[in-house]
């Protein structure tokens, strides 16, 4: 028997009706406690169920009106976890973790009920930890967790924005094999598509379809456009076919997300693709699909094409609206049509749809890009006209504009005007001056419009600093270049390297592996990555030095670094084997990068050309060409240019032709350095006068005649003794306005020597030095050789002395001139004082200078000092030749000494026979 069966039935009835009221509910509790205390080791879990379900519902009605903390106080005997469940229900959570507390501690056990009470509770307020704590305490009491109460906690996550927490649990539900909802899946892919983290979206919607979840649409569109927006293509295509293999058909948005994804990358025919692949599976389209392909029809420059899909947007009854109009007005002002783009900007005002700066400003950039100041500030005006107030863009726009046309006070005033109208220059403004400056070398102007930008407190960047630092580097100015990599270290502005890669590429150009390899060091330590541009620049510096070696070394330090080579790589080092006329290594390196898996492209080809003309073969040099064809790579002028050159050094002037009629015949235009290499074929053949026909065609097909043209030809004229013609090619350059240099008055200063016409080269040396080209050795000695051959001696050692105060140095050949002319006049005295002169700068005389001083004894009938000049040529270790022993024979012969003469006869002849030695 219980304690309850000592109450008599007026109490049982007294504790019902007092706990029916929750005024005195506490009351009841108290009959109970009473009557609970007056039995000894009473159960307080056994009251009969009508009590305790009086009790409870009282509880409740003091949970409501928010009387809690009596209902705990007092609520000692019944079950007390439904009680706790019923708190956590009514959102007094703390309430309800006390209840269980006291309740776990008096022995009793969690149970799914009130767990999931709790954990629906925390996760309503948004205290997901909580409510996963609760998860993990009931999963510790090794009670089942309830799929509901999982479920509630992955929303929770996914609500409150904690996506890995949600995808941590909901990992941890897959694991321990409880089912995840279909929505709480679909959430989940959803809140990491919105996130952009397609690869782990990716992996739950596979997880998904791998439980048996169907993706629905709203799913796989959220997914796809994840896609879209992360430019990946290959895996968007995978997804959205997936769609389609499904049977969903594509909505609009889904259709206009992955339309314009491929807009922006400039895809247009994976956009056409798109468009048409949608519309078979009955997709529906609105003005934006259409706007999204024209804009990709902008974006590559096809004018007629964007015409094409505005007319198709029309025949779709579809209303163009200014987004679609700017579209068109860009891809023809892209496309360089400005006369069409001017077309549908007025077709845009008649439709009576409103023009937006966009518009106006693409074309403006277009413009810009052409460097067509005038027709950029006709469009700016219009801009005025339309009611359309320029912006920042617009201005940056005409200031590159003037900056790209070379007029930098242009610029300038639109900098002024920018700023009277208000709109303040930002760092696109200066830099466009700055890289204008840059792009002719202009390193003063690119440092003044640095100076301004400072000036104007405007904060310079990577690209200022890239700009001036390219500049110097143009100018060949390599010391000026280092100073502003210091400055842009030291002013704190991250560049991304590409400024150390110009000035390696600088010391490159020069020749200078030294200072290159100096700066790629500095790069490494600044944390700046080098990069196959790094080590082609340094590839590029050997080859300028003719470093085959250094080259392959530095090319193995790449794969050292884990810089991947690639073509360009790998045509560089061939570049330096070609450029040292190595054209065995330059093969092995072409078989090394094939085996790599490369192929070679036409500056490939173009370079195993030049490594075996360089070398003198020909027959190889072709047979690259045809390797070239084979592989389908088109050869290029450079190409064809090569082989003619090779074939002008060799002398072969018809082979040459062949050549650059194969030029003609491969579609090719002939420029300025092919018509060069093939004059220079006949020029080297002393064919002159098939030299003015090329050069009439030259003209004839546009092609500048530049100063190496004429050179070529003055030299040509020089070599066969054609003054006249030398002259009239030299003065047909200063007509046309052509640049003569110091070359050029050489040849035609040659060709008067040649003429022994020292009273004409002596004309041109002084014009050559009015124009302000400084003669050098070769200009004087050819003066003076002119003056020997005219017999003005004299002559020769007055432009002697004005050379050498001019500080211009004679050599050997300058002074075996004077040598050789007192000799043929019998002045001896003279003649050694030159011949000294040859010895005072280090050289040894030849054997025509011996001979024709030997020869001047002869005539004298000094015989002694012919053998003296003899002996001193053994001295020397010149070799004499027949001229030389024939000399010394007719000096004795001279002096009447037969039998000398005859000794000296008998020399001859074993020189002759090849029996004479020292």
């Amino acid at each position: 028997m219980g304690w309850w069966d000592f109450l008599t039935s007026d109490v049982h009835e007294l504790v019902v009706l007092l706990a029916g009221d929750v005024v005195i509910v506490v009351a009841a509790l108290m009959v109970v406690a009473a009557a609970a205390g007056a039995y000894k080791g009473c159960a307080l879990g056994r009251m009969p169920r009508e009590v305790t379900v009086s009790l409870l519902d009282g509880v409740k009605v003091m949970t409501r009106r928010g009387r809690m903390r009596q209902a705990v106080e007092r609520c000692r005997g019944g079950d007390t976890l439904a009680a706790a469940t019923t708190l956590a229900r009514a959102g007094q959570l703390p309430a309800a973790e006390e209840v269980v507390a006291n309740c776990i501690a008096k022995g009793g056990e969690l149970d799914a009920s009130c767990a999931s009470a709790m954990i629906q509770g925390f996760s309503r307020i948004g205290k997901v930890a909580r409510a996963e704590a609760w998860v993990n305490q009931l999963w510790a009491a090794g009670s089942a967790v309830s799929v509901g109460a999982f479920n509630v906690v992955v929303l929770s996550w996914i609500k409150a924005g904690e996506i890995d927490a949600a995808a941590r649990c909901a990992s941890r539900m897959v694991r321990e094999r409880v089912p995840v909802e279909p929505g709480s899946y679909r959430a989940l892919v959803h809140a990491m598509a919105s996130k952009g983290e397609v690869g782990a979206a990716e992996e739950w919607l596979s997880k998904m379809e791998k439980a048996g979840v169907p993706a629905d649409s709203s799913t796989l569109s959220s997914f796809i456009s994840a896609l879209a927006k992360a430019d990946d293509p290959p895996k968007c295509a995978k997804w959205l076919q997936h769609f389609l293999d499904l049977g969903h058909i594509c909505p609009t948005i889904l259709a206009n997300t992955v339309i314009n994804a491929a807009a922006q990358a400039g895809d247009l025919p994976k956009a056409e693709a798109l468009f048409h692949q949608l519309a078979e599976r009955g997709t529906e389209f609105d003005a934006i699909t259409y706007s999204s392909v024209i804009n990709a029809c902008a974006k590559s420059c096809d004018a007629e094409k964007a015409q094409a899909w505005f007319r198709a947007m029309e025949a779709a009854g579809l209303t163009a609206d200014t987004v679609t109009y700017t579209s068109v007005v860009s891809a023809c002002a892209h496309a360089s049509e400005l006369d069409l783009a001017e077309q549908w900007l007025q077709k845009m005002r008649e439709a009576g749809v409103a023009t937006h700066r966009i518009t106006f400003n693409s074309v403006l950039n277009a413009c810009a890009k052409t460097g067509d100041m005038a027709r950029a500030e006709q469009w700016f005006c219009s801009m005025h006209d339309a009611n359309v107030a320029p912006d920042i863009v617009s201005y940056n726009c005409m200031v590159n504009a003037c900056a790209r046309a070379g007029d930098i006070e242009a610029a300038q005033r639109w900098l002024q005007r920018m700023e009277e109208s208000g709109t303040t220059p930002d760092a696109t403004t200066y830099n466009s001056v700055i890289n204008s400056c840059a792009r002719v070398g202009d390193v003063a102007g690119a440092e003044l419009w640095i100076q301004k930008m400072v000036d104007a407190e405007v904060k310079l960047d990577a690209v200022a600093f890239s700009s001036v630092i390219n500049s110097c580097a143009k100018a060949g100015d390599i010391a000026r270049a280092e100073e502003w990599v210091l400055r842009m270290a030291a002013s704190g502005v991250q560049g991304d390297g590409a400024e150390y890669n110009t000035l390696i590429a600088a010391c490159a150009r020069s020749g200078e592996i030294g200072r290159a390899e100096k700066w790629l060091e500095v790069m490494q330590k600044q944390g700046a990555l080098s990069n196959t541009t790094t080590f082609s620049n340094m590839i590029n510096a050997c080859a300028r030095a003719g470093d085959v070696r250094r080259a392959e070394e530095w090319f193995e330090r790449m794969r050292d670094a884990g810089v991947e080579r690639d073509v360009i790589t790998y045509t560089s080092l061939i570049n330096c084997c070609a450029k040292a006329g190595d054209a065995q290594a330059a093969e092995k390196w072409y078989s090394a990068m094939v085996q790599a898996g490369f192929e070679g492209n036409t500056a490939t080809f173009n370079s195993m050309i030049n490594a075996c003309a360089k070398a003198g073969d020909i027959d190889r040099a072709e047979c690259w060409l045809k390797k070239m064809q084979e592989a389908s790579i088109q050869g290029d002028t450079i190409t064809y240019s090569t082989i003619i050159t090779a074939c002008a050094r060799a002398g072969q002037h018809f082979r040459a032709e062949r050549w650059f009629q194969a030029l003609h015949e491969a579609g090719l235009e002939g420029d300025t350095i092919s018509y060069n290499s093939v004059i220079s074929a006949f020029a080297r053949a002393g064919k002159v006068e098939k030299l003015e026909e090329l050069q009439a065609r030259m003209r004839a097909a546009g092609v500048v005649c530049d100063t190496v043209t004429h050179n070529i030809v003055i030299n040509a004229c020089a070599k066969v003794g054609k003054l006249d013609a030398a002259e009239r090619a030299l003065q047909e350059m200063h007509d046309q306005g052509i640049k003569s240099d110091v070359i050029t008055y050489n040849s035609v200063i040659n060709a008067c020597s040649r003429a022994g016409d020292y009273g004409k080269a002596e004309t041109w040396l002084e014009r050559m030095i009015s124009s302000g080209i400084r003669p050098n050795t070769i200009t004087y000695t050819s003066v003076i050789s002119a003056c020997v051959k005219g017999g003005a001696l004299s002559r020769g050692e007055h432009w002697v002395s004005r050379m050498e105060e001019t500080g211009v140095q004679g050599n050997r050949v300058t002074f075996s001139c004077l040598v050789s002319g007192f000799a043929k006049q019998g002045d001896l005295d003279r003649a050694g004082y030159w011949y000294q002169r040859i010895r005072d700068v280090g050289s040894v005389p030849t054997t025509g200078v011996f001979n024709a001083v030997i020869g001047a004894c002869a005539a004298a009938g000094k015989p002694a000092e012919a053998e003296e000049w003899f002996q001193e040529m053994e001295r020397l270790r010149v070799d004499p030749d027949g001229g030389t022993f024939s000399g010394v024979s007719r000096a004795w012969s001279k002096a009447r000494r037969p039998d000398k003469a005859a000794e000296w006869q008998s020399k001859c002849s074993w020189y002759t026979a090849g029996r004479w030695g020292r």
